[in-house]
């Protein structure tokens, strides 16, 4: 999946929510901004 957040501590409080969460094996992967977004407020 992909999150779109503002931070970690974002991503963390989604991710540690999640019903299955103590049995996930979780990865992450940080994503920069596509140089084309159309969207203006994503930095």
């Amino acid at each position: 999946s992909i999150f779109d957040v503002e931070d970690n501590a974002e991503l963390q409080e989604i991710v540690s929510n999640l019903p299955l969460f103590p049995w996930m094996e979780i990865h992450v992967k940080p994503l920069c901004r596509h140089p084309s977004s159309i969207r203006d407020d994503d930095s």
